[in-house]
């Protein structure tokens, strides 16, 4: 297998050389805000009703894979595949392991995740998305995981993902 590397070749190549057949370890964080709910703002379901649900399909498709009844079905998107389709199958494939965090949702997901103890944002329009509490104790928690996770993954890497709908479209979709 091809390795591109298109920036910092020297960085690129001692990574590579360092982490080469190393398990990663992947930590997916979801979260909700309001603003995924606009009409239009994300491709993650093709309606604001799909996207209120989104993070819990992501969840349970990751941590389990296709199932014949999910509780959460991955909702219908507007155009390509899914991202979790994606990180599912490199999950899979190479058994990394997972840890699944609640960064503040409003539904508890149906497979296991640690709770971070945060809150759903209102919308960014709001100009008050959370309050700046809410942002510290989240910060200080990563940054808490962050640590315990890096000890276990010693001689290997954490990959970090997010599932929280409510980014722009790319330019292209528009």
């Amino acid at each position: 297998m091809a390795i591109r590397i298109y920036t910092q070749p020297r960085n690129g190549q001692a990574w590579l050389r360092n982490y080469r057949n190393q398990k990663p370890i992947f930590a997916c964080v979801l979260g909700f805000t309001q603003t995924g709910l606009i009409p239009g703002i994300s491709a993650a379901g093709a309606n604001p009703a799909d996207r209120r649900r989104t993070y819990l399909a992501d969840a349970e498709f990751l941590a389990l894979g296709p199932v014949p009844s999910p509780r959460y079905p991955l909702p219908p998107l507007v155009a390509g595949a899914s991202p979790v389709l994606i990180s599912r199958a490199v999950v899979a494939a190479l058994n990394i392991p997972l840890y699944l965090f609640n960064a503040g949702v409003p539904v508890i997901p149906s497979v296991p995740t640690i709770d971070l103890g945060g809150v759903p944002a209102n919308c960014l329009s709001s100009g008050a998305a959370l309050n700046s509490t809410i942002v510290q104790h989240l910060f200080e928690s990563g940054l808490a995981w962050g640590d315990r996770i890096a000890a276990e993954a010693d001689h290997s890497y954490v990959i970090i993902g997010e599932c929280v709908v409510g980014e722009l479209p790319p330019p292209w979709l528009c």
